[in-house]
């Protein structure tokens, strides 16, 4: 019996996706650099901060820590995605139906709070689960089983117990490491073959969990 569902944010429960793109071309714009497609679409599925160090690999951007690259992607992406952050279909019953049904709910996102806490806010979602886990907020990396075996402990819930819901095959390969089924997502997922390959099994609706 499921006790525990885990969700990504971005592509999952939050229509950001395209967002990510925008920011991408505005801040390689920002800093004097060609937008090139080719170049920006290495960027499609990477964590927040591996992004960044691509962006400053691929791009030859200005000698500055990553942290300082980092603050200005975000300082330029928070309006945008706050401004439309657009739950994805089916959300809102997916989680209330789990809520009635007594089952707990978490998201757990590799962007960082600061990038992303507005924009979960304005779309209701913190009203909506029972806990949010962002970047640097688990001992460990998404990528790592660990990182999910530590949110089920912190959740009172076995991992046997969980199920981790996510577009990004790095992430289901990790849960099912971790000994949690693992569900992929294929709505609006560019990556939908690879996500459905490392997981248990996959959905194209939310509705469907």
């Amino acid at each position: 019996m499921t006790e525990l569902v885990i969700f990504d944010l971005d592509g999952t429960l939050l229509d950001t996706l395209p967002h990510w793109g925008r920011v991408n071309r505005l801040f390689v714009e920002r800093v004097g650099a060609a937008a090139d497609e080719q170049r920006l679409s290495l960027l499609d599925g990477l964590p927040f901060e591996e992004g960044v160090a691509c962006l400053k690999r691929e791009f030859g951007l200005p000698i500055l820590e990553d942290k300082a690259l980092g603050d200005l992607w975000i300082e330029l992406a928070v309006p945008l995605f706050a401004a439309d952050a657009t739950l994805m279909p089916d959300v809102a019953e997916t989680l209330a139906r789990l809520r009635r049904d007594g089952v707990k709910t978490a998201i757990f996102s590799q962007s960082p709070r600061d990038l992303m806490e507005r924009a979960v806010r304005e779309s209701g979602l913190f009203e909506q689960v029972d806990a949010v886990f962002f970047a640097g907020e688990t001992t460990h990396k998404k990528g790592d089983p660990a990182a999910f075996l530590e949110l089920a402990a912190r959740m009172n819930v076995s991992p046997q117990r969980t199920v981790v819901v996510d577009d990004a095959a790095y992430a289901l390969r990790a849960a099912k490491e971790a000994g949690m089924e693992a569900v992929a997502v294929l709505y609006g997922n560019p990556e939908a073959d690879q996500a459905a390959q490392a997981a248990d099994r996959a959905i194209d609706r939310l509705s469907s969990l």
